[in-house]
């Protein structure tokens, strides 16, 4: 009979696909039987993990108030090749610890210590945050990621544990600056949570590690978790993995600074018992983490950019996926990737983390239970958009750049990456009330592209033709929500996806603009240098120059220099009426020093721009989460030394522009290699490489 019930739900869902023509109609009962989990994914993981190259991983699954599956893939290392075991292997789940930092403010709200919405000045005794905006940040900003900090990756990690501050130690050093006022706009951050974690300590007058040991993970029985080594349980601690340049090698195990939002180590069968405490309310069995009304309001929507996005909640983020509302956190550390998801109305909860830095396995892994348990119902966007994009085009179209990035130093080169810091561009769509949004490559050609339809005010869904032959029935989709934020003007100055926000770029800032400016700036710049080095740059700045106009050879001649023959011991006699006058001769000096110092600068900037790659392709990106490489520190000395060289040049290419004695063409030259050089310098100043900008 068990045999007769598991081949139906196999066929059960192709028969209804094919009956109703729907483009995903899962009808398998929840919760489904024993096995019905394991035999689908088996397959999955022995597919996906050497897809993705992932070692070993970790999934479970609960429902139902109990544990629907738990089980261990792969291995823990490539040496030791141990199997993963759900109940003792350890991983590194990064910002999945966000959730005890939340779980531990609630608890905190709930005994009435901590008021959620006053000042975080009011609690904090050795540092203060910065009065940058009116608005003082509150607990729930923290919790929210709407308190408005900067981004910060340089010197967020030390090697060993002796080598880690205090917690407010650090975060009194090393905040990042206050960018956005608090409560306007979602930006994710680490140092945020940190912050939350060390509230919990002023509060509590225990460190985070001891407050969240003695009242989350002794009540839920999580035995196997912790934020710091511990000798007993480090030898079932997988081992991290992560490609650079095509090469696999083992993440170092090092100690994240901001540890409540970074540096939980814990096993699927220990997270499984926290889903359940979430899904319960805040019980589990006969412990209680939380109060119900407290868990409600920790998984309640608390913020959104627009109120049919989906937004946050106290410490969870919100998603739709299959109609249904998802809180989800993800984790991702040198080596590890983590997800975790909840789907509060069906009881469901799911943790899936891999020892290793390729994405999409836990993906891959959710939705296919998703797509398997809970039906998904088509909706379909009005036949009538509210309004016409096209008249509006101007307001609407531009460049966004999503708002978690670096801006206070060099890591802000990063935003170059268009496929870590992603930009979209804005604009009409096909249509009446539609509109085109493209993800930018980094190359600036447009990655993948989405449709949208204008279903409300500013607000838009993203949508894909349907299976029919109405042409104008679009199917709306669930990711993809898009809200728009205008100035008075009625221009877009916020790009709100799901989520996400995105700030609209200066035409400056524009991918076009910077990969126009670029693909000018750098060849000038690098055959400046190549021209300087080898016409003159060995022999100093009279060694070779053109004649001035009127002398010798005829207009704009290049010949050696008095100075150079003077040098040869072969030095020719002059009369007084051979001589060039006085002013000729300031002139003639004065191009002299243009193009030699204008060369010299096109010098240290293609030095920098070498001496950059190579240290790029060297080294370890983890090495800078200990600080700033000394060896960066030396070539960053460069475009300083070019500057200094660009500055005196030009001055003295616009003297002696006005005092004209070389021949047209020179002095275009001459001018466009001064452009160049000082065009490649505004970019270096922009990515803070102009300088020494370490935050």
């Amino acid at each position: 009979m068990s045999s007769f019930r598991l081949l139906l739900s196999r066929c059960l869902p192709v028969l209804c696909l094919m009956a109703l023509g729907a483009r995903a109609a899962a009808v398998d009962a929840w919760p489904p039987e024993d096995g019905v989990l394991e035999a689908m994914l088996d397959p999955l993981f022995a597919r996906e993990m050497p897809a993705r190259n992932v070692p070993g991983a970790v999934c479970v699954i609960v429902g139902d108030g109990r544990v629907l599956f738990a089980k261990g893939y792969g291995v823990t290392d490539l040496d030791s090749r141990r199997p993963v075991d759900a109940e003792r292997t350890l991983f590194r789940v990064a910002s999945v610890s966000k959730l005890f930092a939340a779980t531990a403010i609630m608890q905190l709200y709930e005994q009435g210590r901590l008021d959620l919405h006053r000042d975080i000045n009011a609690y904090l005794t050795g540092f203060q945050a910065p009065a940058t905006f009116p608005e003082p940040i509150t607990s729930a900003h923290l919790l929210t990621h709407t308190a408005g900090f900067d981004d910060r990756f340089v010197g967020m990690g030390a090697r060993t544990e002796a080598d880690l501050p205090a917690l407010g130690e650090y975060l009194a050093r090393r905040l990042p600056p206050r960018v956005m006022p608090p409560g306007r706009y979602i930006s994710y951050s680490n140092h945020g949570f940190a912050l939350a974690g060390h509230l919990v300590e002023a509060v509590s007058g225990m460190t985070f590690a001891d407050y969240v040991e003695r009242c989350i993970f002794e009540p839920l029985g999580m035995t196997r978790s912790v934020f710091f080594p511990v000798p007993e349980l480090m030898d079932d601690l997988a081992t991290g993995y992560a490609d650079f340049f095509g090469k696999r090698r083992a993440a170092v195990f090092d100690f994240p600074q901001t540890t409540p939002a970074s540096s939980l180590m814990t096993t699927g069968a220990d997270m499984a018992r926290f889903l359940l405490a979430h899904l319960g309310l805040g019980r589990l069995g006969d412990a209680r983490i939380l109060d119900e009304a407290t868990a409600r309001a920790m998984q309640a929507q608390q913020f959104t950019q627009h109120p049919a996005l989906p937004g946050r909640t106290f410490g969870f983020g919100e998603r739709y996926e299959n109609g249904l509302r998802i809180l989800d956190q993800g984790g991702l550390i040198w080596g590890f990737i983590s997800q975790v998801v909840l789907v509060p109305e069906k009881g469901l909860g799911i943790f899936v983390s891999h020892n290793t830095q390729s994405g999409g396995l836990e993906w891959a892994v959710i939705r296919a239970v998703l797509d398997r348990f809970f039906r998904v119902t088509q909706e379909f966007a009005p036949a009538r958009p509210t309004e016409d994009t096209t008249a509006r085009a101007a307001t609407l179209s531009g460049h966004f750049r999503h708002n978690r990035h670096v801006r206070a130093d060099f890591m802000k080169l990063a935003t170059v990456a268009a496929e870590f810091i992603r930009e979209i561009e804005l604009a009409p769509g096909n249509g009446p009330g539609r509109l085109r949004l493209a993800y930018h490559s980094s190359f600036g050609r447009t990655a993948y592209a989405w449709d949208l339809v204008e279903v409300g005010s500013n607000y838009y869904r993203r949508v894909r033709r349907a299976a029919t032959d109405n042409t104008e029935t679009m199917e709306l989709l669930d990711r993809g929500r898009v809200a728009l934020e205008r100035d008075p003007t009625g221009r877009v100055t916020h790009v709100f996806i799901d989520d996400n926000v995105y700030e609209r770029l200066a035409w400056y800032e524009t991918r076009p603009v910077l990969l126009a400016g670029l693909a000018f700036a750098l060849p000038a710049v690098l055959g400046g240098a190549l021209v300087w080095l080898v016409r003159r740059g060995w022999r100093g700045p009279r060694t070779l120059s053109p004649l001035p106009e009127g002398e010798g050879q005829g207009e704009g001649s290049w010949r050696p220099s008095v100075g150079a023959v003077a040098r040869s011991g072969d030095r020719p006699q002059q009369s007084a009426g051979d001589r060039p006058q006085q002013s000729g001769g300031d002139r003639t000096q004065l191009w002299r020093w243009a193009a030699w110092l204008g060369g010299l600068a096109c010098v240290f900037e293609a030095a920098f721009v070498a001496g950059f790659a190579v240290f790029l392709l060297r080294v370890n990106p983890q090495a800078f989460g200990y600080g700033v490489p000394h060896a960066l520190t030396a070539i960053l000395a460069l475009p300083c030394a070019a500057a200094a060289a660009w500055a005196l040049g030009l001055i003295a290419t616009a003297a002696a522009w006005r005092r004209a004695s070389w021949s047209w063409p020179v002095r275009l030259l001459i001018a466009l290699q001064t452009a160049a050089s000082g065009i490649f310098l505004c970019y270096l100043y922009y990515w803070n490489l102009l300088g020494f900008r370490f935050g």
